[in-house]
């Protein structure tokens, strides 16, 4: 079926816009637990709309068309020479991947996101049950003042401590049961395609002691990372970044589009 494959082909792709959009720290996908919705943009500028690119040792150079506003996100970008576009709504939990040539569509629902894609008040307990999820108390890190926070119930020894920077909404630091953390810090402040920037380092570290080594360019004026270089060589950037009015029309399905079901894939 062209649709199946097309799909199956498509999948790679998608996780560029879902990891900058759905978990900014994507480095951590593996070790987060806590955070599976948006962190994006802050109200600096809420709407915008940017050249995404992901480049992957031995892998084909992509590239898309991403909008970002507090209604979620929309991708639009190329597979196999067919159009694809990728709309996630955070607010409503749902993510919708769209072919335009044959205007069909699937869905894929999560449970909405607590609150709105843009604001200052967010927290690691925004997107987890808050009897799960309290504040413990301010933390010093270098010169930044941050809080800490704990998932989970420490006497059943699986709580996450978390050290979280209430400016720019991020993990700075996280102590997870088995003895893993991952620490994160700013290196340099420069300038990225007209926009200024922080240089960050991740840090993970393996209760084996095992290192690994991620990259972060940081945009305090979008609250956004714009490039991500994870430790296996993965590179995913934001280029031309412009403001964009916000549309609610980009973010629906148009009409006459049919929905249909993700592909299963066949066992050989």
């Amino acid at each position: 079926m062209v649709v199946g494959r097309r799909l199956s082909a498509t999948i790679f792709f998608v996780s560029l816009v879902y990891d900058f959009v759905m978990n900014r720290q994507f480095f951590f996908s593996l070790l987060v637990v806590i955070c599976f919705c948006s962190q994006s943009a802050r109200a600096e500028l809420s709407s915008f709309v940017a050249d995404a690119v992901q480049k992957a040792p031995g892998q084909e150079e992509r590239r898309g068309k991403l909008y970002v506003s507090p209604l979620g996100t929309r991708f639009e970008f190329t597979v196999e020479k067919q159009k694809v576009i990728q709309i996630i709504q955070p607010p409503r939990g749902l993510f919708w991947l769209l072919f335009p040539d044959s205007k069909t569509y699937f869905e894929i629902k999560t449970p909405p996101a607590r609150k709105q894609i843009s604001g200052r008040d967010r927290s690691p307990c925004d997107l987890v049950d808050k009897e799960k999820c309290r504040k413990e108390g301010l933390v010093k890190f270098g010169k930044m003042s941050l809080e800490r926070w704990v998932v989970g119930n420490r006497a059943s020894k699986q709580a996450i401590e978390v050290w979280w920077d209430p400016v720019r909404h991020m993990y700075i630091k996280q102590l997870f049961p088995d003895g893993s953390e991952m620490i994160a810090g700013m290196s340099d402040s420069r300038q990225f395609e007209g926009l200024s920037v922080e240089q960050w380092k991740m840090t993970v570290t393996l209760a084996n002691g095992t290192k690994s080594f991620s990259y972060m360019l940081f945009a305090p004026d979008l609250g956004f990372p714009i490039m991500e270089q994870g430790s296996k060589g993965l590179i995913k950037e934001l280029h031309n970044v412009k403001p964009y009015p916000q549309n609610k029309a980009i973010y629906e399905i148009p009409d006459g589009y049919k929905k249909i079901g993700a592909p299963i894939k066949k066992r050989q």
